[in-house]
């Protein structure tokens, strides 16, 4: 629950409350009394992270502090020594000294104010697909062009499946090392045809001539988008975008 609006100085240790935010945590946990649940755990770590978060406040005991550690007569500061509420409780998180807070409470704050990491592709991965644009193309063991050849050259309108980008060089075999460079290629965009039928055009829409169709289910390799039409890889066949899915 909220209590005072987060524009007006709280009431919480004497001669403490300007610029601050105040946390009270419902429970008695004091050693013995009552047992924090995993929910109310949560709940005081993730609020008090999105706190430190939004105000830019650094976590640490000089800006995240106990009631424990203050005078209660004077709010002098004397981390628990003289005169003090035990607040917020002596089993809050191991204890409420200030060596407790440091090892078992702040940490977590911590780690709960920090951005999700996101998961690393997998080393394989599939990046993208790219046609073939030079007559032929030397396949090398290593990314460079001083690594020997690794298989015979790609041919022009090749489709090559890219893995790994290194320097300007593709990676183009999840298991093998065969590497290609990358000028010498053109990113494609894998399609499949949805219609029974799609007609094939010599430009990019229904005004041009008919030159071909596709069949459902077909693979197409799209190099070009116009006005809802996709231009064929190496190719001067245009399609519909409409009777496509990407993959």
């Amino acid at each position: 629950m909220t209590g005072r609006p987060m524009e007006a100085t709280p009431a919480c240790i004497l001669g403490q409350n300007a610029h601050a935010v105040c946390i009270e945590n419902l429970g008695n946990f004091d050693t013995g009394g009552d047992a924090m649940t995993t929910a109310q755990r949560d709940t005081i770590i993730q609020m008090t992270a999105k706190l430190c978060t939004r105000f830019n406040i650094p976590v640490n005991d000089t800006c995240v502090v106990y009631h424990h550690w203050f005078n209660l007569s004077t709010g002098e500061r004397n981390n628990g020594t003289k005169n003090n509420k035990t607040c917020p409780g002596t089993n809050f998180f191991g204890g409420n000294k200030v060596a407790n807070a440091q090892a078992n409470f702040l940490p977590l704050v911590a780690a709960a104010g920090q951005p999700p990491v996101p998961p690393a592709p997998p080393v394989n991965a599939l990046l993208k697909y790219v046609c073939v644009t030079a007559s032929t193309l030397n396949i090398r063991t290593g990314p460079n062009a001083a690594s020997p050849k690794a298989a015979a050259p790609a041919t022009l309108g090749s489709i090559l499946r890219v893995y790994q980008e290194n320097n300007g060089w593709y990676k183009i075999s999840a298991s093998q090392n065969q590497w290609v460079a990358a000028q010498y290629t053109a990113v494609v965009t894998r399609a499949t045809v949805t219609a029974n039928s799609l007609n094939a055009r010599s430009g990019p829409g229904t005004g041009f001539p008919k030159i071909g169709a596709y069949i459902k289910g077909q693979e197409l390799f799209i190099e070009k988008e116009e006005n809802k039409w996709c231009k064929i890889s190496m190719d001067s066949k245009w399609v519909s975008k409409d009777y496509l899915s990407f993959a």
